[in-house]
């Protein structure tokens, strides 16, 4: 499945609505953005939870759901299609979507791994053939080389699109530990992966992923609004801009590096002198 690829839109997901932030190159898609128009999954039980989103080399919209499986939202003929369990999916609770450079969409499951769709026909895989658990939390594709990279339960999974083979990453392999939240790559290849409870691995594409360099945060929360190092070890997102700065989503506010993570900066949300309210030091003077 070859196309050429839309420029990314940015999506918001909620329990009902889909809303087109940011142009794409599709017309109607553009104009529709322009006016703030917003898609509603059609649904007629409860309202899809949309838990995840991605943009596919055609410019169709998925969005994976919980309970519901995933939809595909093709701005062209303004038609929204559901894939679930009953139709080739691995599992109604879809996580994790990305597409893959070849137009391969998938989309990680709750308990089944990953399914894999190449425009006709999904295929799941599992544990005993696919990802290392079979709960996956982010999907990424490699810059570089295309490679897909799943984070998942149990550790890093690696699809290698020239090998066609998989491979894995683990606390034996230097990991601070197993259960991987967020990925992301920055221009050169180089991988950060968001961990539960221990921060954030980044290793290097021309070491070939084989040493990692963990950054953690402190094991209380910080009093000050801002400040130096992660805010917490506890990351729930990653996202690195076309400059290289790496941004990561934290349990205790939003940080930043711009020397590929060596060094780290942060800042809090509003209710963060209410978080400390009550402890010794309480809140900074002024806030």
């Amino acid at each position: 499945m070859h196309a050429t690829r839309a420029r990314p839109g940015w999506w918001i997901g909620s329990a009902v609505l889909v809303a087109l932030l940011a142009a794409a190159s599709l017309t109607s898609l553009g104009e529709a953005q322009q006016a703030g128009q917003q898609w509603e999954i059609p649904n007629k039980n409860v309202g899809p939870f949309v838990v995840a989103l991605a943009q596919d080399l055609q410019g169709n919209i998925w969005a994976g759901t919980e309970d519901k499986g995933v939809f595909r939202f093709d701005p062209k003929a303004d038609q929204w299609t559901q894939f679930n369990s009953k139709n080739g999916l691995g599992d109604d609770n879809a996580y994790a979507i990305a597409c893959d450079k070849v137009g391969r969409v998938w989309v990680g499951t709750l308990n089944k791994g990953v399914s894999v769709y190449n425009g006709k026909d999904w295929k799941n895989y599992d544990v005993l053939d696919g990802p290392i658990g079979e709960r996956v939390f982010a999907i990424t594709t490699c810059p570089t080389d295309g490679d897909v990279w799943l984070a998942t339960s149990a550790g890093l999974t690696r699809y290698s699109l020239k090998n066609d083979a998989w491979n894995y990453y683990t606390r034996s392999d230097g990991l601070p530990e197993d259960q991987a939240n967020a990925l992301a790559f920055d221009s050169q290849g180089n991988i950060y992966v968001g961990t539960q409870c221990h921060g954030i691995a980044m290793s290097s594409a021309a070491g070939e992923y084989k040493k990692w360099t963990v950054v953690s945060g402190p094991a209380q929360l910080g009093s000050t609004p801002n400040g130096a190092g992660l805010p917490s070890s506890l990351i729930n997102a990653l996202l690195i801009n076309r400059e290289g700065t790496i941004f990561a989503g934290t349990t205790a506010g939003l940080a930043w590096s711009k020397d590929k993570g060596k060094t780290w900066s942060h800042i809090r949300g509003r209710d963060y002198a209410a978080k400390v309210k009550g402890r010794w030091g309480g809140a900074s003077v002024g806030t």
